[in-house]
């Protein structure tokens, strides 16, 4: 008899962890379309025994990896956080590059070379706006802001719109290049003042 209850007891646990589980796996956000594709290229590069991809994929993935393992933690959430990592990645090449020309090693500048190409490959994949659509969107929201009665020129408020409408639009675009944008416009509208 005892048995048979504590049976149905662990049953319905069960089913309430696993229950749990899958709504919890299942409110997750979709990894980003660049992850994925670097995941297909692993396998893909893996079977072909292609090793020099492998090894940059492999390092690439590595970087995503650790970045949600840093401190403070930073996920990737989108395709525009591995574009940074990439752009990380890229900066390293180069210099790496530049220390074995002036070291005169060749076989060495060749190989950081081969890896850069890969890398600069999948940072071509994430299509960013261009600085004059930014600016556009920038100067959208400005104007915006404007018609409200108790405007302020507040750089940080027109940066956090400009991101919302990016992301509204669909679009990607650096923090700097929207940082940018926006001290442009506060320089404009502060000597608009002063004159």
């Amino acid at each position: 008899m005892f048995g048979t209850r504590r049976l149905l007891v662990s049953r319905s646990l069960s089913r309430q962890f696993v229950r749990a589980y899958s709504e919890a796996a299942a409110a997750q956000p979709a990894p980003p379309a660049l992850l994925l594709a670097l995941r297909q290229d692993l396998k893909t590069a893996m079977k072909a025994k292609d090793k020099e991809k492998l090894n940059v994929v492999k390092a690439i993935l590595a970087e995503i990896s650790n970045a949600g393992m840093a401190q403070p933690p930073r996920p990737v959430k989108n395709d525009m956080d591995i574009l940074k990592i990439l752009q990380s990645m890229e900066k390293k090449h180069n210099v790496a590059i530049d220390s074995f020309k002036t070291a005169e090693r060749q076989d060495l500048v060749d190989k950081e070379q081969l890896q850069l190409d890969v890398v600069k490959e999948y940072s071509g994949r994430v299509e960013v706006l261009a600085p004059e659509k930014i600016a556009e969107i920038v100067d959208e929201v400005v104007a915006k802001l404007k018609q409200k009665d108790n405007f302020v020129l507040n750089m940080g408020m027109i940066i956090r719109d400009a991101t919302a409408r990016i992301a509204e639009l669909g679009g990607n675009a650096s923090g700097a290049e929207i940082s940018a944008a926006a001290k442009r416009v506060v320089d404009a509208e502060k000597a608009q003042n002063k004159s």
